[in-house]
């Protein structure tokens, strides 16, 4: 099996194993295709003004595609090729907003999904080649910060994000003094399991997975591989403070019926 077409078997066998079987992937049910940017989105373009400078120093005008279902749509940059966006429109409008922005910078082969009902802002920074994410479905975020150097991110179904959660993959390399062999080269996807709730300010490394079914405390770090489900993770770096725990999106008086 040639390198390319095996990598694209195991991330979609790794994203298949935390996903329900209605919504298994397959790699040619694409919805955006951005290889050709004026066909970028079935649906009605608006013009929006940005600050961002273009080469010439100038600034420059920046499309927002509007989907059905209150999506929003931004491409930043897209100097590569064979990059696509993956949205799956929710059975019902839900009256939640959906904001995606992706920067394409650089690289190629880039796939992003993200499946019905999720709601709230996602950045994409795609730089290098090969970067994967998934995102299940009814995930609510209030802003997600991808920053990713051909990583793989997986985040299962109904998970709850505060503000200013960021997913940030190592942009520059550590070497060994010595050798000069390579420290940080990422071994494995990010991985959050679903039904996570997410407090303010998290930040997630290379490597880090949660197993679903549990919080992880504002300001954390979360930078290694936490197996078991149902725990409280808290800290920078963090760690486990509590097990055998879960949570629910309704608040405590009317969890309590009070």
């Amino acid at each position: 099996m040639h390198l390319k077409s095996f990598f694209m078997f195991v991330f979609y066998k790794m994203a298949n194993s935390i996903l329900p079987e209605k919504m298994k992937l397959s790699e040619g049910s694409l919805y955006v295709n951005i290889i050709n940017h004026e066909d970028l989105i079935r649906g009605e373009a608006v013009q929006e003004e940005n600050n961002e400078k273009g080469k010439n120093g100038a600034g420059k005008t920046v499309p927002v595609w509007k989907l059905p279902g209150n999506i929003h749509v931004k491409i930043y940059r897209n100097t590569g090729r064979n990059n696509r966006i993956l949205i799956y429109l929710p059975e019902k409008n839900n009256g939640r907003e959906l904001y995606i922005k992706a920067d394409f910078f650089n690289g190629e082969g880039n796939f992003i999904c993200l499946y019905p009902g999720c709601s709230g802002r996602y950045d994409f920074y795609c730089h290098e080649n090969g970067n994967r994410c998934v995102i299940g479905s009814n995930c609510d975020a209030v802003d997600i910060l991808f920053s990713m150097f051909g990583n793989t991110v997986i985040i299962g179904d109904d998970c709850l994000a505060a503000k200013h959660m960021r997913i940030l993959c190592d942009g520059h390399s550590v070497t060994d003094c010595k050798t000069g062999r390579l420290l940080n080269y990422p071994s494995s996807p990010v991985i959050i399991g679903p039904h996570t709730w997410i407090g303010e300010r998290v930040t997630f490394t290379k490597n880090a997975q949660i197993a679903g079914d549990s919080i992880i405390g504002a300001a954390s770090v979360v930078t290694k591989k936490f197996t078991v489900r149902n725990t409280l993770i808290a800290g920078s770096p963090a760690s486990v403070r509590k097990k055998d725990i879960n949570w629910d999106k309704r608040t405590p008086q009317k969890y309590s019926g009070s």
